[in-house]
């Protein structure tokens, strides 16, 4: 906390915020266009008679309203706890009536790119040990997912029940839940409530160039 002065120097001027909350009407405005076009696509399809099947998602006013602002707490809540959007978007899915493939296939795609995101995040403040993550990336994150891939289509193809897939998840979610809620706990224990980074400037080995 004693660099927290003059880390907020580099980030109290106005423009810097301005920046920062351009960010709030921007994505309101792409999420009404999106929902206005998810909407008008629906009546459309009705007018034509188009027959929903299996997965189709009929959009109305309250899922446009209500899942954007389930999803804005649920992606707030995730980046402060450093909990990954899949663990948000998983179950977004399930509700709106995936398929448990196509939910899962989904919000492994939007994962890549926003785990991406953060990775280069953490490269910039120097908060990440890039040899620890090179090795952990390839062997857990690569190898895991080729081998949970590969075993989620054979678990499908031998039973024919695409619900192991939303068990997995679960299991994911409740198994993490309760390691972050543990391992939150030490660290508070161990360094209190003045263990958090600061709002602004960096940390770790890149605060040395604030």
């Amino acid at each position: 906390l004693r660099s927290f002065p003059h880390a907020c120097r580099l980030c109290v001027t106005r423009r810097y915020w301005a920046v920062v909350v351009l960010n709030l009407p921007i994505l309101a405005l792409l999420t009404a266009v999106a929902a206005r076009g998810r909407l008008r696509t629906h009546r459309s399809r009705v007018q034509m008679g188009y027959a929903y099947v299996e997965g189709d998602v009929e959009w109305d006013v309250d899922k446009v309203v209500r899942l954007p602002a389930l999803v804005c707490v649920g992606a707030i809540a995730a980046g402060m706890l450093g909990v990954g959007g899949g663990m948000i978007l998983g179950p977004i899915f399930t509700e709106l009536g995936f398929l448990p493939e196509v939910s899962s296939a989904t919000s492994t795609v939007m994962v890549l790119f926003m785990s991406s995101a953060t990775v280069c995040q953490f490269i910039i403040f120097g908060m990440i040990d890039l040899e620890y993550a090179a090795f952990f990336g390839f062997f857990g994150g690569v190898l895991g997912a080729i081998v949970g891939t590969k075993g989620a289509h054979s678990l499908l193809q031998r039973t024919g029940r695409p619900s192991f897939i939303v068990f997995f998840l679960a299991f994911i979610l409740f198994g993490s839940g309760l390691l972050m809620v543990g391992t939150g706990s030490m660290t508070l224990m161990e360094t209190g409530l003045g263990g958090f980074r600061p709002v602004c400037g960096r940390t770790g080995k890149a605060a040395q160039y604030d």
